[in-house]
């Protein structure tokens, strides 16, 4: 399993202008690689995913 990229507190963005309320603007995208940080597994490591935040 590869690293895990998630952007903290995106989980508060309002989904205004976004396609499908989903996908945010390409004007955006250099706020959240700003944002972006990278998690890698470890042994015993469990996964659980929340569509709360851009991920």
């Amino acid at each position: 399993m590869g690293p895990f990229e998630i952007a903290p507190s995106t989980q508060w963005d309002l989904p205004v202008d976004f396609e499908h309320e989903m996908f945010p603007d390409k004007a955006l995208y250099p706020r959240l690689e700003e944002l972006a940080v990278r998690t890698y597994p470890q042994r015993g490591d469990i996964s659980l995913r929340s569509a709360l935040t851009l991920h």
